[in-house]
């Protein structure tokens, strides 16, 4: 349905996207689009960047945040690799922001070459050192599965994902009418 956002009723969720708030009224309020999407889904482990190249010849490496947060990097001291079904901690020595970036130096990774093996993986922290969030505050994940209806009352189906093109979120449930999209 194109024109309105639609509401969101409160069900099960489906697992955990990203380290991304979306304030949301699981009361029946319309939904703000959430600062970005994710493809992981995990219960305990959220993504925060995505390691993107190797930074100079010191094993610095440059990610791309995955979060409303970039401050959320300072002081971080800990974060997680996912390896199959497990996540493995890594020790952050050092982090430092630039515009839309963070660069950071992490425990093991001595010098270019093994920076280049990381490009392209995934960052994430454990739940419980996730940003704290204000009251009607949620995590896009924490709303993955959760109903939608429009504003006329007809039932989308559940939330299955968030597009993110550009211009603006994309909604995407699926339920009784199918996959429907809602800007």
């Amino acid at each position: 349905p194109h024109g309105g956002q639609g509401r969101i009723r409160e069900q099960p969720q489906a697992g955990v996207r990203g380290d991304h708030i979306i304030k949301a009224d699981i009361r029946g309020g319309r939904v703000p689009p959430p600062c970005h999407r994710q493809e992981a889904r995990m219960d305990k482990y959220l993504v925060i960047g995505e390691i993107v190249k190797p930074q100079g010849v010191r094993g610095e490496v440059k990610l791309r945040p995955i979060t409303c947060d970039v401050e959320r990097f300072d002081g971080l001291e800990q974060a997680y690799f996912r390896r199959g079904e497990d996540f493995l901690p890594v020790h952050i020595r050092a982090t430092r922001r630039a515009q839309e970036a963070v660069f950071l130096t992490l425990e093991g990774v001595e010098d270019r070459d093994a920076a280049e093996k990381l490009r392209g993986e995934l960052l994430y922290i454990d739940r419980a050192h996730a940003v704290e969030l204000d009251e009607d505050t949620n995590f896009l994940c924490d709303l993955i599965g959760l109903h939608g209806v429009d504003d006329e009352g007809n039932d989308l189906g559940a939330l299955r994902d968030v597009l993110q093109p550009g211009g603006n979120d994309v909604y995407v449930f699926e339920g009784p009418r199918g996959e429907v999209l809602v800007p």
